[in-house]
């Protein structure tokens, strides 16, 4: 299963992952809520599936755990949301 972390070449403060066959951006929710999104998209940038996750409002930092199969979004103000990568699989 291919995974990495990435910032984006073309949309500036945007920060992704790539998990098997899709590529996924984070985004910062509107609302002032303290969750973010993923969107997962295909390569030819057709978005397939979205997740909201609470509990951290500005990702700054995402950091890819193989041992727990886990991907760590971190906060630009410190705290950290962690879910293992099967939730955002995509079958």
């Amino acid at each position: 299963m291919g995974y990495k972390s990435f910032r984006s070449p073309i949309l500036e403060g945007y920060i992704g992952f790539k998990l098997g066959n899709y590529n996924y951006w984070v985004f910062t929710e509107k609302d002032n809520a303290i969750s973010f999104a993923v969107a997962a998209y295909d390569d030819e940038g057709n978005l397939i599936e979205t997740w909201e996750r609470p509990g951290s409002r500005y990702i700054s930092q995402i950091e890819i755990i193989k041992e727990t199969e886990s991907i760590r979004f971190i906060d630009r103000d410190g705290p950290h949301t962690e879910v293992h990568w099967e939730e955002f699989l995509i079958r």
